[in-house]
């Protein structure tokens, strides 16, 4: 459901638009992207999926906010250091075509690990 309804379109849309804000695979232009994702779509991603697989499990509101309070900081730091360096190759090497397919795999990963502190 997550994956469907809100990551998948999500990731599309936030590729599209970190392609026509920065075109290059530079590593400027990289540094940028990483820093970008970083600091808007990692804390949307986390923000979402807490949320969202708590109220899932039956969780109020209310207590999925409490969940994304007290992991979502620690989720966000070790984001920094995984998800950073898949979303370095995916940038800086991966041919446009095939960025959001590796990036979904290097996802699917982060996810697993999301569950994981989660639960």
């Amino acid at each position: 459901t997550y994956g469907a309804a809100l990551y998948a379109p999500g990731m599309h849309f936030w590729y599209q638009a970190l392609e026509r804000w920065l075109p290059s695979v530079a590593l400027p232009s990289t540094c940028c992207k990483l820093a970008l994702h970083s600091a808007f779509a990692a804390p949307a991603i986390i923000s979402s999926f807490t949320l969202t697989t708590k109220m899932l499990e039956g969780a109020t509101l209310q207590q999925s906010a409490l969940a994304l309070w007290e992991k979502g900081p620690t989720m966000w730091l070790t984001a920094l250091g995984f998800i950073n360096v898949g979303l370095f190759i995916n940038y800086h090497f991966m041919p446009l075509p095939y960025r959001v397919t590796f990036g979904n795999c290097v996802q699917l990963l982060w996810t697993s690990y999301q569950s994981w502190e989660l639960s």
